[in-house]
């Protein structure tokens, strides 16, 4: 199995190199970086990825060498002003994740946590993943960033957090909402990156389906890559879910491990055969049901 890589380790790496390439060390520089992070979880809270010179201001980044690098410029319809806004829309949600997990710590976080999962739109899911992404193990002893020597107490509360909402939709799945909150929860789980934890997770629901979504590639990714982690599943209904043949290609090396595989409805043709056939002839190959 490739060693797991989680969104943190990527973008520490990309925040390094910027800063290397625009000559700011490190340490130096972490403190802009929460100011940073800062404004950007404000505007995650206020659903806002324009901001304003005042803003910038508010959150003492005016004149700031690294504001730049991660900020680009738009002229303002009034002359002699401008707006400001993240080069790439998922890096607000990562420096806006990275201040608040040095922000709080263990209860608070996940008290924090539980309000934004009630938010009515997604306006905090990349954050939410970038929290989790964080908090893990990968996360607490990654590089050479000082604000990268997270709390252990974070990483346990987390992952008990993962546990117990696992826990709370056990047969439930029949409810389209809960079938969107397992999506979410594996997401959570791959950022987290804890093999304990997802075995832990993931082996209290016994069965997954996700008969009342339509899964995106980067959800079947996230449901192959929990499965690696655990040995044999009982149940997976991806019945009228969208799967194809790119996207049953992301799940061949863990369908082998499930006993009653529904797939009915899918559009996976003649290909698709083929890749189920190569499954099921596998030594190790676990299903006894196939719809």
């Amino acid at each position: 199995m490739p060693p797991h890589i989680n969104s943190a380790e990527v973008f520490f790496s990309y925040i390094k190199s910027l800063q290397e390439r625009c000559g700011c060390a490190t340490e130096n520089s972490c403190s802009e970086l929460l100011k940073i992070g800062g404004l950007a979880y404000e505007g995650i809270c206020n659903n806002v990825v324009v901001f304003k010179e005042g803003q910038l201001k508010q959150h003492n980044l005016q004149g700031s060498r690294l504001t730049p690098v991660f900020m680009i410029e738009i002229t303002d319809k009034e002359p002699h002003r401008f707006m400001y806004a993240f080069t790439h829309s998922v890096l607000q949600g990562f420096f806006g994740a990275l201040m608040k997990i040095q922000d709080m710590s263990g209860n608070r976080l996940i008290d924090q946590l539980q309000r934004w999962e009630t938010c009515s739109d997604d306006r905090f899911m990349l954050f939410s993943r970038f929290l989790f992404a964080l908090s893990s193990r990968h996360s607490i002893h990654l590089f050479d960033f000082p604000f990268s020597e997270l709390s252990f107490e974070t990483h346990s509360v987390m992952s008990d957090w993962l546990k117990q909402n696992c826990q709370k939709i056990v047969d439930k799945l029949e409810d389209r909402r809960c079938q969107l909150m397992l999506l979410k929860l594996l997401h959570y789980i791959v950022e987290y990156g804890d093999r304990h934890t997802t075995m832990v997770a993931l082996s209290q629901l016994n069965a997954m389906q996700f008969t009342k979504c339509h899964l995106q590639p980067s959800d079947y990714a996230a449901l192959s890559r929990s499965l690696m982690d655990i040995g044999t599943f009982e149940e997976l209904n991806l019945s009228a879910c969208g799967v194809e043949l790119e996207t049953l290609n992301q799940l061949k090396d863990v369908l082998h491990k499930i006993k009653i595989l529904r797939l009915n409805e899918t559009k996976i043709g003649a290909s698709g055969a083929k890749v189920l056939s190569s499954v099921l002839t596998k030594e190790a190959c676990k299903i006894q049901t196939l719809d």
